[in-house]
């Protein structure tokens, strides 16, 4: 590798060593260092190299050797860290460190008691700094983006010099800022304890050779430049008469030889497709409800959003179309939406008119007076100024404003809420810059009332419902895809939960470090206020901590007497969470009386909370901004502070001493040790839904993969209370007769028998050796993986197939990443590994269900939901499993030319309530036969044979 970068003096021209290290894990205490690369920069040129295996006298991981490529006999042969320290420590020198995630390999070395003395410089930190609305931070993908090389990722000497290359190309990036953001970036940094600073600082004085003059005003951004990024077009007017759509008309343009044939040469046409766009048009011409299923493969966001974008059109109203996650959210709007436009572009439509947004909470979104405030305080975390310098490069671009657009810390997630535009609704647009139009809420909300679809997610959708509307432009036509998510999403939006933690932390946004009392003292300090005003804000500071001390300890003595009640009246959780439904027999008990009398307390202190914090919010709003610069974003943060203290009092009660009839109320214990819980969730779902979401509207949509049971939408109707909706039950283009194989065992033993633990395991590696990996087995509980791991791994690995499993092999994203690049694995997956997870044919050939996904009985909600029915198991237990065992089975085949073997074994599938699960399934080929018979048959099918 010979990349260079000319010299442009300054820092350009230093010298700076980068750093990398692979190792048997995460942990510095645990793990150890099987290889060192560090490569040495002058000038902008690579001017040295070091690279050399260490000896960690121990096995590597297999997670580990699959994702380097390191073999154990490299490691065994070579010298042990010590032989290898003094040559690294002489190559460092006194250069400063470059490195991405650099902190992870400089923990290591101090393990190994070798510090570096020069600063350090992260490449992921600068590269979130200097490069915001990036998917994605890995050094492979900044690599790419930045044209650097990297040959050989996951290998130290590689990852070192693809840093370097990384680091050189941000520095040229950073010197084209203005000379006042990069000052102001180093004076935040070093409040941050930031070791950028020092590199900001050199920068800026270079810079100032040239460049004496900072065209970035007082506020950190172009206040004219951010308005006209803000600016809406005019709010939508509705035609004076209903234009119908044609739907003949728009199923031609997806026949074979259509507009999106010609659009789009990959294209496919497929008669489901076209057939739920019909209903869809249908749907939007004579109004009602539909319930689509719409098979693997159909297309169904291009059989919704094509007629959704006409309809809005031709009649100047919104469509709203929600989905389950901020991620489907970004799909729709990133690709779906684009590519419908493309298509109708071709098909002569005249789309130039047309407008589309998505629209989040306003939690999503940066309020600006509050991170104004926060930039002036005199207090500030290392969290929160990081966050503050990342969004002073990113206001000089982003439209938006939307916390989605930055990648984001822990810490600096932590400190999000305290710049975020959440809290009290009523208070905005009231801040001097909001008036000016400088308010990314108040712009997100004006394109919404000019678009004519607005994609959101489920958890806005229902926030809106449930406050009656005012998030969302008024709308009289609604498409939910994943529609099989939303009672559980609204189960979730529509509850709540108050621990003691939650507590604190909210107490710690009132008076804790950068709170408003902490805040509001040091701002009173460099006011210009009159002495009698500066005493009371400074009497008002110290009347609030005060009141909120008065809390903790009462919270503590409350949440720790529940614990206590918890431990004394739940079922053993095998040392895990346990929990506590709250019936009337419960809160019968006597011990209950004095939970009762603490929350007293505690509603008491917490009440004198929100006195102050209301007194200390009207005094904010009568004093002049010119005497106490932050008053305004100091006083919405009182008053967002204070509604949440209301609305935890109102928690506490409703959960503790008057519960609501319709609500289902539960305690949680996390672990042996950990807190306490109070949770909350409608009992009715369903009707919550019809009153508040469904009603009103001309036009109602529910769709996707997996609706019905048995062939039927009886279930899904019942718990979303549309039993009057038509319906259009469509199988997937794919022929499933040929493309999959459902293997399902006869002599496999129930789960709760003797021997089927052994059997599981037997009969999963010896698949996994049958088929040399290509498989993922999905669990429903975590315990159940990590026993099957342990029963795999020894089997699997002598044979050269790697076993990974979630949760301890690394996050979801990891793994999966580590199967595409090495399919001949098998993959452990529970949680997340069911739905929403496209691995693609030429990874996955085998999926194995290891049970059938049921709730867990016990499970509060679960629980009293079941009481409803008069056959909790067949009416309510079974539909809800049978649609997790729909979308677990639809991992499998993913595009028409995928060929895959799924084998269940659960042997309840094949007697009583178990056929259902199998008729509701896609008609596959199956196969019933022995355990043994599983490997050859499934060999037999992926080779092209009958199974």
């Amino acid at each position: 590798m010979t990349a260079s970068f000319p010299p442009q003096g300054g820092p350009l021209s230093d010298t700076y060593v980068a750093l990398d290290l692979e190792t048997t894990g995460l942990s510095p205490e645990r793990d150890e260092i099987i290889e060192v690369g560090a490569v040495r920069y002058q000038g902008g040129r690579q001017a040295a190299t070091l690279s050399a295996f260490v000896n960690p006298r121990r096995a590597i991981p297999t997670g580990v050797r699959v994702l380097t490529g390191i073999r154990q006999e490299e490691v065994d042969a070579a010298p042990a860290f010590d032989s290898v320290a003094p040559k690294l420590q002489s190559f460092i020198g006194m250069a400063p460190v470059v490195g991405h995630s650099v902190s992870f390999d400089l923990a290591f070395l101090a393990r190994k008691g070798l510090r570096p003395t020069g600063p350090a410089y992260d490449t992921l930190d600068l590269s979130t700094l200097l490069m915001p609305r990036l998917p994605e931070y890995s050094l492979s993908a900044l690599s790419r983006r930045l044209d650097a090389v990297h040959d050989r990722p996951h290998r130290a000497l590689s990852d070192a010099q693809a840093s370097m290359e990384v680091f050189l190309s941000l520095l040229s990036r950073a010197l084209t800022l203005d000379v006042g953001i990069l000052g102001e970036i180093a004076r935040l940094a070093e409040r941050a304890g930031w070791p950028l600073d020092s590199l900001f600082r050199a920068m800026e004085q270079w810079k100032t050779r040239t460049e004496l003059f900072s065209g970035v005003g007082p506020e950190g951004f172009d206040i004219r430049a951010l308005a006209g990024r803000l600016e809406s077009e005019k709010p939508l007017s509705a035609a004076t008469s209903r234009q119908p759509l044609e739907a003949g008309a728009l199923a031609a343009h997806l026949t074979s030889n259509g507009a999106f044939a010609r659009a789009f040469p990959a294209f496919e046409h497929r008669d489901e497709q076209v057939r739920m766009l019909e209903r869809v048009v249908q749907a939007f011409n004579d109004g009602g409800e539909l319930l689509v299923e719409a098979g693997t493969g159909t297309g169904k966001s291009v059989a919704y959003l094509l007629p959704a974008i006409l309809y809005a059109l031709k009649n100047g109203v919104p469509v709203v179309v929600s989905t389950n996650t901020i991620n489907l959210q970004a799909q729709l709007v990133d690709k779906d939406i684009p590519t419908v436009l493309k298509g109708l572009v071709q098909a002569g439509e005249d789309t130039s008119d047309f407008r589309f947004l998505s629209l989040k909470g306003r939690g999503n979104y940066l309020c600006l007076e509050r991170w104004a405030g926060l930039r002036r305080s005199a207090v500030l975390t290392p969290g929160q100024a990081r966050l503050v310098a990342k969004a002073l490069v990113w206001l000089q671009e982003t439209e938006s404003g939307d916390r989605g657009e930055l990648y984001l810390t822990p810490p600096e997630s932590q400190a999000w809420p305290g710049m975020s535009a959440q809290g009290d609704d009523l208070a905005a647009g009231r801040c001097t810059l909001a008036r000016k139009g400088l308010c990314f809420v108040q712009a997100a909300r004006k394109r919404a009332e000019s678009a004519h679809v607005i994609v959101v997610n489920h958890a806005l959708l229902l926030a809106d419902a449930a406050r009656g509307g005012g998030l969302l432009p008024p709308y009289r036509h609604l498409i939910i895809d994943e529609a099989h998510h939303l009672e559980a999403v609204a189960t979730d939006a529509l509850g709540f939960e108050v621990s003691e933690q939650g507590i604190a932390d909210l107490l710690g946004r009132a008076a804790a470090d950068g709170g408003v009392a902490d805040r509001l003292a040091m701002t009173v300090r460099a006011g210009r206020l009159s002495a009698q005003v500066r005493s009371g804000m400074e009497a008002r500071a110290a009347g609030l901590r005060q009141a909120v001390e008065s809390v903790k300890g009462r919270a503590h003595t409350l949440f720790d007497a529940v614990g206590v009640f918890v431990e004394k009246y739940a079922e053993s959780g095998g040392g895990y969470d346990r929990m506590l439904r709250l019936t009337s027999p419960t809160r019968g008990q006597a011990d209950w009386e004095r939970i009762e009398g603490q929350w007293e307390d505690v509603d008491l202190t917490l009440a004198d909370v929100e006195k102050r914090l209301s007194e200390l919010c009207s005094a904010l709003e009568n004093v002049n901004e010119e005497t106490l610069p932050g008053a305004e974003a100091l006083q919405m943060d009182a008053a967002a502070v204070r509604q949440s203290v209301v609305e935890a009092r109102e928690r506490l009660k409703a959960a503790l001493v008057n519960p609501d009839q319709e609500t289902v109320y539960w305690l949680v214990q996390e672990g042996r040790e950990g807190g306490v819980i109070l949770r909350a969730a409608p009992l009715h779902v369903g009707k919550l839904l019809r009153e508040k979401l469904f009603n009103g509207k001309d036009m109602v949509v529910l769709t996707s993969a997996t609706l019905s049971t048995q062939k039927t939408f009886a279930y899904i109707k019942e718990r979303l209370a549309v039993p009057d909706a038509d319906e259009l039950l469509l199988g997937s283009p794919f022929d499933f007769k040929r493309a999959a194989l459902l293997y399902v065992p006869t002599d496999m033993p129930e789960p709760m028998q003797a021997g089927y633990a052994q059997s599981l395991a037997d009969t999963l590696a010896e698949l996994g050796q049958a088929t040399g990996g290509y498989m993922l087995a999905l669990f429903t509980s975590h315990s159940a993986l990590r026993s099957a791991r342990n029963a795999l791994q020894g089997r699997l690995e002598q044979q050269g197939i790697p076993v990974l499993s979630q949760g301890v092999d690394g996050s979801p994203k990891h793994l999966l990443a580590a199967f595409k690049a090495n399919p001949r694995m098998v993959l452990l997956g529970t949680a997340s590994f069911w739905e929403g997870v496209d691995i693609g044919s030429e990874t996955l050939k085998v999926l194995v269900l290891t049970r059938l996904p049921f709730a867990v009985p016990t499970d509060p909600v679960v629980s009293a939901r079941s009481q409803l029915f008069d056959d909790p198991f067949g009416e309510y237990a079974v539909p809800q499993a049978i649609l997790r065992f729909k979308q677990g089975f639809g991992r499998l085949i993913r595009k028409r030319s995928d060929r895959g073997v799924a084998v269940v074994l659960d042997s309840r599938v094949r007697r009583g309530y178990g056929a259902a699960f199998l008729q509701s399934l896609p008609s596959c080929t199956v196969r019933n036969g022995p355990l043994r018979d599983a490997p050859h048959a499934a060999t037999d099918w992926l080779k092209g044979g009958k199974g």
